[in-house]
């Protein structure tokens, strides 16, 4: 299920696909954005959703 990240700075939202949850949130410390190209840090509950979704679709 993909999941939405609203920019910080600008408001944009950007689709987290499972992939990107699996492969970057789970170890990056930061997302950029599509529009404005700023940083949003990934937030210790974004991580955790990340990872419950990698061990619930054995990932």
């Amino acid at each position: 299920m993909p999941v939405l990240m609203f920019c910080n700075k600008c408001g944009t939202p950007k689709k987290l696909s499972e992939y990107v949850l699996s492969q970057y949130v789970t170890k990056a410390p930061h997302i950029y954005c599509d529009q404005c190209d700023s940083t949003n840090s990934v937030t210790e509950e974004l991580r955790q959703y990340a990872f419950q979704v990698k061990e619930s679709d054995n990932w």
